[in-house]
């Protein structure tokens, strides 16, 4: 007698040969492959179930997610095969089951809101380092962080080369090492096994 199928999981079905070269199991009837690129599939007997592109981190994530949802393979199995930490598959699926695919979207890089520094605010600021205003007063009386003050002023230090700032400065020869005492033997000591008469 065959298995008894249950709902939600895909594994009862009959295994098919049939998955590419270089596929890795991930579990019984279950072949994950995924090229240099970041481009994947994920096979359930033979069958490509699961796949996504390299600029598609979202069905990634959601191809992991379903595998585990389904059962047709267990998280730590998913967590090998997709190269995540165990935790990281559960926040996929705590993600998911909270708010959808859309919270399965990594959040984009970079700067979350606009920047500071327009270029009325970079006036300002170069203006006010103009008069002799520490970096630290520049930035309280504009608004900014002293790192904005330090970039927006950047482009206008005079840029002086290392060679040129070394000849300001005296070389003075390191102090010479203290001689040992007067009274200490040689190859003696304090620490010397011989014995002192």
């Amino acid at each position: 007698m065959g298995r008894k199928p249950v709902a939600g999981r895909l594994t009862w079905m009959r295994p098919l040969p049939l998955v590419p070269p270089g596929s890795i199991a991930v579990a019984e009837g279950v072949a994950f492959l995924e090229d240099d690129a970041g481009t994947g599939t994920v096979f359930v007997w033979g069958q490509a179930c699961f796949t996504w592109d390299a600029t598609d981190p979202g069905a990634r994530r959601l191809a992991a997610v379903q595998l585990v949802t389904t059962r047709a393979a267990s998280q730590r199995q998913v967590a090998r095969a997709f190269s995540v930490n165990e935790t990281t598959l559960w926040r996929w699926r705590s993600d998911y089951s909270e708010g959808g695919l859309s919270a399965l979207l990594p959040e984009p890089l970079g700067p979350k809101r606009p920047s500071k520094l327009t270029s009325e605010k970079i006036a300002e600021i170069r203006k006010l380092r103009a008069t002799g205003a520490s970096l630290l007063e520049v930035a309280r009386a504009t608004g900014v962080s002293t790192a904005s003050v330090a970039r927006a002023t950047a482009s206008i230090a005079p840029l002086v080369p290392l060679a040129a700032k070394m000849k300001e400065h005296k070389l003075v020869p390191l102090a010479k090492p203290q001689t040992a005492r007067p009274n200490a033997r040689r190859h003696g000591g304090a620490c010397s096994k011989r014995q002192h008469r």
